[in-house]
């Protein structure tokens, strides 16, 4: 997420804001989410249900990024060696080697 912002070419002063504000919801999530658990988890059970909370959200963290490339494709259609043609009619280049 915190890397979606400097993908699209923009002036500098949002690439200044943009962790500003990502910054800004991390500090007062995550408190909040640690009080909740802390709230909902019987007293003799907060220390697992505080870890369990962790537990998930790094195993999201490893496991989002993962999936998302699978799940966005290949940017050739599936085709390897594939070089796509720009411009022009006729014959396209070709890949001799898969390295």
């Amino acid at each position: 997420m915190r890397c979606a912002g400097v993908a699209p070419p923009v002036p500098v002063w949002p690439l200044g804001l943009m962790p500003t504000v990502l910054g800004f919801r991390l500090g007062v999530g995550q408190p909040l989410s640690t009080m909740t658990v802390v709230q909902a988890a019987p007293e003799a059970a907060r220390s697992t249900a505080l870890a369990l909370r962790l537990t998930g959200n790094r195993v999201g963290r490893v496991a989002a990024p993962a999936a998302a490339g699978p799940a966005r494709g290949r940017p050739d259609g599936g085709r390897r060696g594939a070089v796509a043609r720009v411009g022009r009619e006729g014959p396209s280049l070709r890949r001799t080697s898969d390295i």
